[in-house]
Formats: C-alpha cells, sequence, structure tokens
C-alpha cells in the first residue's frame, strides 16, 4: 500500500540539537516522517544549531528520496533568521506556521514578513 502525499505530518522539535541528543531527536524525526506525504518540522526552540540544520537538510533528502516533502514552521523570528542567514529558509520551505509552512509547499508565499 503507498502513503497517502496529501496527508500532513506536524512533528514538533522542542530541543536544542546537540551532539547528545542529535542521534536520538534524528531517529524519533526518522520514525514520524515515515510514510508521509508532507512532513512538517515544528521548530519551538529560539537557537537552531548547526546540528539541527544538517538533521533537517537529511530529512529533507529522505523524504525526496521516498517522493515526499519535508518543510519547517519557526514561529520565533530568531529561528527564522537563522534559516534566512545560512541560505536555507528556501531549501526547507521555512515559514513562520504551521499553515504557512502547508501554504508555501503549496507554492504560495510563506505567511511571515521578510526578517
Amino acid at each position: 500500500m503507498s502513503a497517502d502525499r496529501t496527508s500532513v505530518t506536524v512533528v514538533p522539535l522542542d530541543a536544542v540539537v546537540d551532539p547528545e541528543n542529535e542521534e536520538t531527536v534524528e531517529a524519533e524525526l526518522r520514525a514520524l516522517q515515515a510514510g508521509a506525504g508532507v512532513v512538517v518540522v515544528h521548530v519551538r526552540t529560539r537557537v537552531v544549531t548547526p546540528r539541527a540544520l544538517h538533521l533537517l537538510l537529511r530529512a529533507r533528502q529522505r523524504a525526496a528520496a521516498e517522493g515526499g516533502i519535508l518543510c519547517v514552521a519557526a514561529p520565533d523570528p530568531a529561528a527564522r533568521r537563522i534559516f534566512h542567514l545560512t541560505g536555507l529558509s528556501r531549501v526547507l520551505r521555512v515559514a513562520a506556521t504551521v499553515p504557512g509552512a502547508v501554504r508555501r509547499n503549496a507554492g504560495a508565499g510563506c505567511g511571515h514578513p521578510p526578517a
């Protein structure tokens, strides 16, 4: 049976990703991501570490390999700014809200004013 590619799975990311928890966070994300059509990672921290960025890029690659899509909702302006400064806001389809990330995935705007 194939996965429903129209479904949206929201995965909360509440932890600051660091060397101690990166493996655990990635395993949890991988499990929730399996078979999902559209995954919105809801980044609920102000700090987005380089490890978190790499983790999200790997998750995006997994989603693409399975025919799915990964995007990011980051309500905190400081977190969104990190995505913008690193050039990953477009790659990871970052928006301010979960509905905004879903809209951005559909080709609409990102749902927040420029940082």
